[in-house]
C-alpha cells in the first residue's frame, strides 16, 4: 500500500469518515551556505524527496483533532491559540504558533480533522520539523483560503512557531528550502524582500546523495547553535549593525589591527564573508554543471566548519564525531565525495554527494566502522 492510501486508510479507522484532501511538504537538505541565514547572508538548498503527508477535512466546530503515526492525539481550540509553557518543544505548539501568526495576519483559520504520517525521521538531518511546520501551514492555506496563503508568508508562520512556541532559536532557511520546489539560491539580505532563484538543473541526478547522521539526538544544544549567531551578532554590533551582511570584511579586518578582537570571534566572522562568497561559486557551477568545482566548494565549506565554526565536533570529542566520519569518507572516497554538515553541526547530520556509482562502497565502510549511524539514501 502506497502512503496516499495508508493515510486514507487510517484516517477512515479513527473518523469514520473520508478526508476531503491528501496535503504534503518535503523535506529539505543545504548544499552551501552553513550559518549564513540568521545574519541575512546567502544560501544554496534543495528540497528532499522525502514527505511528511496529512489526510485532512474540516471539522466544522473550531477544534483541531490531530493524530500523528507513532504519537499521541493532539486536541486544540482554535478559539485558545495564546502561548501556554505546555506548549513549549510539542507540535502542540507549533500547531497553535502558526495558526495565531496566520489569524494574525488576517488570514482564515479553523477546525480540521488530521491523520499524519512522516517519511522524515526526527533527528534525520533534513529539517522535519520545518516539514511538519510547512505541512501545516499547507493545511490552512488549502482548507480555509483557497490555496492562497504565500509561500514567504507559510515560512515567517512556520519560524514563528518555532521561535516563539516551540523554544528554539532559527532563521529560515530551513522553511524556505521546503516551501519552494527543487534546488534553489536564496538572499536573505532584506527580509521583507526574500530573493528567491530555482535553478534550472538536473546536476544532482549525476550523483548520489545520503544523509549520514550519528547515534542519539541533537536536543539540548541549542546553547552551542546559538554561539554562532550570538558571535555573528556581537561584531556587527561594533559598528552598529544588528547583520553582518551589513558590515563590510575590510572594515573588520582594518579595525581588528587597531582593537582587540577575539581570534575564535574572527574565525566565525571569516566562515560568514567566505561561505558567501562559496555559495555565490556554487550557483555558477551548478548552473555550468560543473560537479567537480561544486565538489571543491563543499570540501571547502566543511573545513571551514571545522577550523572556523568548529561545529563539526563538541570540543575535544573526536572519535564518533562528525568531524571524524568526513575525513573518514574523504580518506577513503577521496575525490569521488563531497561530505559537509547539513544543519547547525555538532551532533547533527552529514549529507554526501557521491560520484561514479561509489555509494555501495560508501555504506559498506559506514557500516563496518561506526555501524551505529544511520544512513538516509535521498533518490533523485
Amino acid at each position: 500500500m502506497d502512503v496516499k492510501n495508508l493515510i486514507k486508510e487510517e484516517y477512515r479507522k479513527i473518523f469514520n469518515q473520508e478526508p476531503q484532501h491528501i496535503i504534503k511538504a518535503s523535506s529539505r537538505f543545504e548544499i552551501l551556505g552553513n550559518h549564513t541565514d540568521h545574519n541575512h547572508g546567502l544560501c544554496l538548498s534543495s528540497t528532499c524527496p522525502l514527505y511528511t503527508y496529512a489526510a485532512v477535512k474540516k471539522s466544522y466546530n473550531n477544534k483541531i483533532a490531530f493524530f500523528s503515526h507513532g504519537f499521541k492525539k493532539i486536541e486544540i481550540d482554535v478559539s485558545k491559540l495564546d502561548y501556554q509553557e505546555e506548549d513549549k518543544q510539542t507540535s502542540r505548539g507549533l500547531i497553535k504558533g502558526i495558526l495565531l501568526y496566520l489569524k494574525n495576519k488576517n488570514y482564515s483559520i479553523g477546525g480540521f480533522n488530521c491523520y499524519c504520517y512522516s517519511q522524515v525521521e526526527v533527528g534525520s538531518g533534513l529539517s522535519s520539523s520545518a516539514s511538519f511546520e510547512i505541512l501545516i501551514a499547507n493545511i490552512i492555506s488549502k482548507l480555509f483560503n483557497k490555496n492562497k496563503i504565500d509561500n514567504i508568508e507559510k515560512a515567517k508562520a512556520s519560524q514563528y512557531a518555532e521561535n516563539n512556541f516551540y523554544g528554539k532559536p532559527s532563521g529560515l532557511l530551513d522553511q524556505i528550502s521546503i516551501v519552494y520546489p527543487k534546488i534553489k539560491f536564496i538572499d536573505f539580505k532584506d527580509l521583507n524582500n526574500i530573493k528567491i532563484k530555482i535553478l534550472p538543473t538536473d546536476i544532482f541526478k549525476k550523483l548520489q546523495i545520503t544523509i549520514i547522521k550519528p547515534p542519539g539526538n541533537h536536543q539540548n544544544l541549542e546553547y552551542l547553535y546559538k554561539q554562532i549567531p550570538d558571535t555573528m551578532y556581537e561584531i556587527a554590533n561594533i559598528f552598529n549593525e544588528r547583520f553582518l551582511i551589513n558590515v563590510k570584511e575590510k572594515d573588520i579586518k582594518k579595525y581588528s589591527k587597531t582593537n582587540e578582537i577575539n581570534k575564535d570571534k574572527l574565525k566565525v566572522v571569516k566562515h560568514f564573508y567566505a561561505e558567501n562568497r562559496r555559495v555565490k561559486k556554487g550557483v555558477k557551477a551548478i548552473l555550468n554543471n560543473n560537479i567537480d568545482l561544486l565538489f571543491k566548494l563543499i570540501k571547502e565549506s566543511a573545513k571551514s566548519n571545522q577550523i572556523n565554526l568548529k561545529n563539526s565536533q563538541i570540543g575535544n570529542n573526536y572519535n564518533n564525531s562528525l568531524q571524524q566520519v568526513i575525513d573518514f569518507c574523504n580518506e577513503n572516497l577521496k575525490d569521488d565525495v563531497a561530505i559537509k554538515l547539513t544543519g547547525g553541526g555538532y551532533l547533527g547530520a552529514l549529507i554526501c554527494f557521491i560520484k561514479n556509482n561509489k555509494l555501495k562502497q560508501l555504506t559498506n565502510l559506514i557500516n563496518v566502522y561506526h555501524p551505529n549511524w544511520k544512513i538516509t539514501v535521498i533518490k533523485n
